[in-house]
């Protein structure tokens, strides 16, 4: 398993040097390269959703999460958010999925992956 950090930009901090700003951590469970599937451990009450799928989908894509089009594009993310907001699913099974930026999106109460569409 790799850990990982999506990150977005440049900040520049007090003493004037460049810092990258953070988004989010992930710990990659599996990913595999013969389909493209990335599946990642993910806490809703760390990072909203609407944060975290973008960044991992750059993640796959090798690029800046600022680069993609906006979530809501996609899916109402307040809705997503809401759906697993506050670990309000804890006791029940929840499983969205959706298509984002060439991907199959599939989020449920602790995993986050992506697919790439054929």
């Amino acid at each position: 398993m790799d850990d990982w950090t999506a990150f977005a930009g440049e900040e520049e901090s007090n003493d004037g040097l460049r810092t990258d700003s953070r988004i989010c951590d992930f710990e990659i469970d599996e990913a595999d390269p013969e389909t493209g599937t990335t599946v990642v451990g993910y806490d809703h009450g760390s990072d909203p959703l609407s944060i975290a799928v973008p960044a991992l989908v750059a993640h796959c894509e090798s690029t800046d999460p600022c680069s993609l089009p906006p979530l809501y594009e996609a899916v109402d993310s307040e809705a997503l958010e809401a759906l697993f907001g506050d670990g309000q699913t804890a006791d029940s099974s929840v499983v969205v999925s959706f298509r984002y930026a060439g991907y199959t999106v599939t989020a449920d109460d602790d995993l986050l992956s992506v697919c790439p569409r054929e």
